[in-house]
């Protein structure tokens, strides 16, 4: 079992449980280490299942228009996207902290959890700009107004520029739990990935 490492919670910047969310976005290190320092994970689970729904909904956006319609569409996003985000990050914080291991860090699942379910909050608020796109797309034929260019460019930017800090926030947490720097922070979220997929492929040649 992974040791839990020691942390002092900060005592400047105003970070409190009423302020988390609002801080998450400014001041992401401090946060985190505050959440980690403190131990609060009881939204980790809501987080995980609205990061989940963010990701669905983004890929049902990117696959619209829907012939089941957008609002159908959204529905099994919904659904599908509340299942999958709590076994997929679940798992993902898990495999995290195996990997950290190997790679001489000491944070704990439980740790990663904490982490990785609050630099989703960038992720979640992509449904700002998915949802919309999802019905803008909805019927048979889509207008090419320079308008309807302009809302996807806009949306499409937006979500990107929340994918990218939302992957900055994680990094900046698995180098404060593990203590890394960033090259090896950065090898304890791929590698978890590539390991699974060279599991896929080395099943994959024996069919």
């Amino acid at each position: 079992m992974h040791e839990i490492l020691p942390y002092s919670a900060p005592n400047k910047g105003g970070i409190n449980r009423t302020t988390l969310l609002r801080k998450i976005w400014t001041e992401p290190q401090a946060t985190l280490t505050y959440l980690v320092a403190n131990s609060i994970d009881e939204h980790v689970s809501l987080l995980f299942v609205l990061g989940g729904i963010a990701r669905a909904v983004s890929r049902a956006a990117a696959g619209a228009p829907s012939k089941t319609g957008a609002s159908a569409a959204l529905l099994f996003a919904v659904i599908g996207g509340s299942i999958s985000g709590i076994i997929t990050y679940t798992a993902y914080s898990w495999a995290m902290s195996l990997v950290g291991g190997w790679l001489g860090g000491k944070a704990s699942t439980h740790q990663f959890k904490i982490v990785l379910g609050w630099a989703l909050i960038p992720t979640i608020a992509t449904l700002l700009f998915s949802v919309p796109i999802l019905y803008l797309f909805d019927g048979a034929s889509v207008s090419n107004s320079l308008l309807t260019d302009a809302l996807l460019t806009g949306c499409s930017l937006a979500q990107l520029g929340l994918s990218i800090w939302a992957f900055i926030i994680l990094i900046k947490g698995v180098m404060i739990i593990q203590r890394f720097e960033v090259g090896r922070a950065l090898a304890n979220m791929v590698l978890p990935g590539v390991a699974v997929v060279g599991v896929i492929v080395l099943i994959a040649s024996f069919w």
